[in-house]
């Protein structure tokens, strides 16, 4: 009797660090930027975000490490090409809303700006989100 054995690609499971490092330098970014209805001082937001970004840019760093010792390994990490364009759009739609939705909670972080600034600065972070987005995705696209 024969037995057919499928052999199934594990999945790549994320580091703890890979988990816990974006969450809270978002929540760092949060509370940086939304320091006054929180009650924190200047000084205090200030240094929220700039802890922030670290541990975003640490993350960036865990990333690219565990992703270039994946590449020596047998794993093949590749997405499908309708995987890739549906991620593609997803980004994309919710740049476009975060960026546009400027006008609505930029009040709420102290920054007190009559409505078409806060139309222009929305217009302007969507055009440059957008193409730094469209760059970095061309960049990441491209065969090794």
């Amino acid at each position: 009797m024969a037995y057919v054995h499928l052999v199934r690609p594990t999945r790549v499971r994320a580091t703890p660090a890979q988990i816990i490092l974006p969450y809270l330098g978002l929540a760092l970014l949060l509370l940086g930027v939304f320091h006054k209805p929180v009650g924190l001082s200047e000084a205090i937001g200030d240094t929220l975000v700039f802890a922030g970004i670290g541990c975003n840019l640490l993350c960036l760093y865990v990333y690219r490490r565990h992703k270039t010792q994946l590449s020596g390994a047998a794993l093949d990490p590749t997405v499908s090409p309708a995987k890739q364009t549906a991620l593609f759009w997803i980004l994309l739609v919710l740049i476009a809303v975060i960026s546009l939705s400027i006008p609505w909670w930029m009040p709420y972080t102290g920054t007190l700006l009559p409505i078409s600034t806060n139309v222009i600065i929305a217009i302007v972070t969507w055009i440059l989100c957008t193409t730094l987005f469209l760059i970095g995705w061309r960049r990441g696209q491209r065969k090794v």
